[in-house]
């Protein structure tokens, strides 16, 4: 089955709008599994109080386990205003792994 890593904002020192964004990547990876596509929601899959340092090189090492041939990074909307994502996106397309919206990935 093929997996999707979701990537955009996460960090912001306002909790609320931190919140947003950790709904917004909760809510894409509900979309991606009704369509039988498994999520990775890096937004929630660590302690939140995890610095980023440490938090952008788990990612990096999940995104390394991805297949190229099957896998997608999903790139929420505004991901290139977030340093992380960025990073994710850069990183995806050095492996080869493609870099859909999530209405494309919806579409697969």
């Amino acid at each position: 089955m093929r997996q999707a890593y979701v990537s955009g904002s996460y960090s912001n020192a306002d909790p609320r709008l931190r919140n947003a964004n950790i709904m917004r990547a909760m809510e894409a990876g509900i979309a991606l599994l009704r369509h039988n596509i498994l999520p990775i929601v890096p937004h929630v899959s660590m302690n939140h109080m995890t610095p980023w340092s440490v938090a952008i090189s788990r990612d990096k090492m999940v995104m390394h386990s991805l297949d190229p041939m099957n896998d997608v990074l999903v790139a929420l909307s505004g991901w290139g205003d977030s340093l992380g994502a960025c990073e994710e996106v850069k990183l995806a397309q050095m492996l080869g792994i493609r870099v859909l919206t999530l209405e494309e990935a919806l579409r697969l």
